[in-house]
């Protein structure tokens, strides 16, 4: 057997022999060798003991042995194991999807013209940035506003009845009270939201601590993997990737170095 793959039994698993600092994506199989979950982690270890303490009892149940596919980076992982769902379709990853919550990290214009952030509690299918919690959604549209001078109340951030509390620290232009002209607003605004998401064409993309890449051709990742160890072709391509990436970038702040193609 291929060495990046490694097999263990259902005692091996259940008597905790999975080695530790083990990175990659896991398959638990039936007895007919089919795929019944897909996951990633970068401790397969860990997550396999969650699965077991707190996991769904049925798949605890059924599940004979455990595969797992070495790989390099957490972002190589979370890829492949996207275009493994998609190939495989596992049982337990379909029903799982049903009830998995994301925020989804949304953009609209309120009545004066002001562009702003909000959230929605499912993953729409035109975004590229997701979060697990509301918390860590929150605490990203404050690090933009922030970041762009944007006003806290228009991002829903402060629930001021009038002007917000940064505008009294002079913090705000005021937007918030209708003061700053909405064109330079969204100006900012604008640069903002550049500033979270990729709009790469014909480029490939190395995250320079990890050595990871992925290769964008038409505003779709085609391949991806880590430099000069590993390669993967993208063969059931979709939003998905582009969205893994954002959220990757964004969620760590890896530097990231662009080239074109």
């Amino acid at each position: 057997m291929n060495k990046m793959v490694l097999m263990f039994s259902r005692s091996d698993v259940l008597n905790k022999k999975i080695p530790n600092d083990l990175l990659g994506v896991y398959y638990f199989l039936n007895h007919q060798d089919n795929i019944l979950y897909i996951g990633k982690s970068v401790d397969v270890r860990k997550r396999i003991s969650q699965h077991l303490a707190k996991g769904r009892k049925r798949l605890v149940n059924t599940f004979h042995k455990l595969k797992v596919k070495k790989l390099h980076s957490e972002l190589e992982s979370l890829l492949f194991e996207s275009q493994e769902i998609k190939k495989y379709r596992p049982i337990f990853n379909r029903r799982l999807r049903r009830y998995k919550s994301h925020i989804s990290l949304l953009t609209s214009k309120d009545p004066r013209g002001y562009h702003f952030y909000k959230l929605a509690d499912d993953v729409n299918e035109q975004l590229l940035i997701s979060f697990f919690s509301k918390r860590d959604a929150k605490k990203f549209i404050l690090n933009l506003t922030q970041k762009h001078n944007l006003c806290e109340k228009i991002n829903g951030l402060d629930k001021s009845p009038k002007s917000c509390f940064q505008y009294h620290l002079r913090n705000c232009n005021g937007a918030c009270v209708g003061l700053e002209d909405k064109t330079k607003y969204n100006l900012r605004f604008k640069e903002s939201f550049e500033n979270i998401l990729l709009y790469p064409n014909d480029c490939k993309l190395v995250f320079v601590n990890s050595k990871t890449y992925v290769i964008i051709k038409n505003n779709k990742v085609c391949e991806f993997g880590v430099e000069p160890i590993s390669k993967w072709v993208i063969k059931y391509p979709s939003r998905d990737e582009i969205r893994i990436i954002n959220t990757f970038k964004n969620r760590l702040g890896e530097r990231v170095k662009q080239i074109k193609l």
